[in-house]
């Protein structure tokens, strides 16, 4: 209780001195007429008039107010100072500590048929360790808690690499907190020290793919098909000595101005040994001619193989109102055109083209040396209706002339207009061109 009174009587205290600092007049004006302390009082703030009625609640008996008074500067104190609480004690921020590491097979020649074993001796002194691994050439391989104290062992197929060189790229002990420490995996000439040679001896694989099928699933009597329509292929496969890990069927344009292709996944039944894969016509698929052209087999063993139907199997999709012709360039700009620049200057290319849709690229090359070439990307901008793009001038720019060498925009269908489509000659003059000034280069 002693100790609250004396923390309420130094609030009590402090509010009254910064009241009396705040308005040193209030008492003169009190001792003068009613008038006055009227006067006075309408013209007080509401917040003031507040801390006023709570100067009269509070006025202490003599006594009292001079023990306040001696006990306020360490009231006072108390208030503005409140104690903060440490962390606990018991909070982990330090690290597991590895006491050792082997790798029992570490830089010997194996075959598939080997299995790899490792071993590393580990605690962490405030929590438990959650976590022991090691990675080589990718693979994460977890070691788990054994019998002996601070040990953690595992064991991994060889199996499960591919022939050639294999390194430890990482060591980690990771404790309950998340705090973590990773083992040494280099010696002093930042050689791994912890490698094997694994050979991957060579199986009696055969397979075959046969009986090639198409089906069209057309919305037209004339067997063409559009969005929506689907191609339904199939085709017997027979391995031997492996098995199948995954395979696609892959269709390609025939005759289109430009060459589009479609890759499928495909399903395999090992029952009836029969691969299927289905296309869905789209309205972004080009409208041609196309054909089936062959089938990717991928087996376990990571060997792959292509096949191809003896028949020319195809199917042909119309679309309406499909852009196939390739974009007209309209105009083009350079703003320091035949002009000198330097490093830091950037040289603004503007194209404008009829219904643009996709990208453009703009390629230069230096007239003093043909060895040196650059592009740069140029973006649609609606409140200019063009492409634009910037060449960056750098120190490392080779000084001379620089001419424009081609222009390519492309639509969103794959269709391209160059250069030549919009100047057939532009190559006798290079019109668009600017000069490197040789001041600055650095190499």
């Amino acid at each position: 209780m002693r100790k609250t009174g004396r923390k309420l009587l130094g609030v009590i205290l402090a509010a009254s001195m910064t009241v009396a600092a705040v308005f040193p007049m209030q008492g003169a004006m009190a001792a003068g007429t009613d008038k006055e302390v009227e006067r006075v009082e309408t013209g007080k703030s509401s917040e003031e008039k507040v801390m006023m009625e709570t100067m009269e609640d509070v006025r202490l008996p003599g006594e009292l107010q001079e023990q306040a008074e001696k006990e306020m500067p360490e009231a006072v104190l108390t208030e503005e100072t409140e104690p903060v609480m440490p962390l606990s004690d018991g909070y982990d921020i330090n690290q597991p500590v590895i006491e050792g590491f082997e790798f029992e097979e570490n830089g010997q020649t194996l075959t598939d048929d080997d299995t790899l074993h490792f071993k590393l001796w580990a605690y962490d002194a405030d929590s438990d360790i959650s976590s022991v691994y090691v990675v080589m050439s990718g693979q994460r391989i977890e070691l788990q808690k054994s019998g002996e104290e601070k040990l953690y062992t595992a064991e991994y197929p060889c199996s499960s690499f591919w022939s050639g060189e294999h390194h430890v790229t990482e060591i980690r002990v990771e404790d309950r907190a998340k705090n973590y420490v990773d083992g040494d995996i280099y010696d002093d000439n930042y050689n791994c020290r912890y490698h094997v040679t694994i050979k991957v001896k060579p199986t009696e694989e055969k397979v075959s793919v046969t009986d090639f099928q198409m089906k069209t699933s057309a919305s037209g009597e004339d067997g063409t098909l559009k969005p929506g329509d689907t191609v339904t292929c199939s085709a017997r496969m027979t391995c031997e000595g492996s098995k199948l890990r995954n395979a696609k069927m892959r269709f390609g344009t025939v005759g289109a101005k430009v060459y589009h292709a479609k890759e499928i996944n495909m399903t395999y039944n090992e029952e009836t040994q029969i691969m299927t894969g289905t296309y869905t016509v789209e309205h972004t698929t080009y409208p041609s001619e196309w054909l089936w052209e062959y089938i990717y087999v991928y087996t376990q063993s990571g060997r792959s193989y292509v096949f191809r139907s003896e028949e020319s199997l195809k199917f042909t999709v119309v679309q309406e109102n499909f852009d196939t012709e390739a974009p007209v360039i309209e105009s083009i700009t350079l703003d320091k055109n035949g002009e000198m620049v330097t490093a830091g200057d950037k040289v603004t290319v503007t194209v404008k083209e009829e219904n643009p849709q996709s990208w453009a690229r703009v390629y230069c090359k230096s007239a003093e040396d043909y060895t040196k070439s650059s592009y740069t990307s140029l973006y649609w901008k609606e409140e200019l209706g063009a492409y634009q793009g910037e060449i960056s001038v750098t120190k490392a720019t080779y000084p001379g002339r620089w001419n424009i060498t081609n222009l390519e925009v492309r639509d969103t269908n794959g269709h391209t207009a160059c250069l030549k489509d919009f100047q057939e000659d532009f190559e006798t003059v290079y019109p668009w061109y600017y000069t490197v000034d040789p001041e600055g280069y650095h190499v």
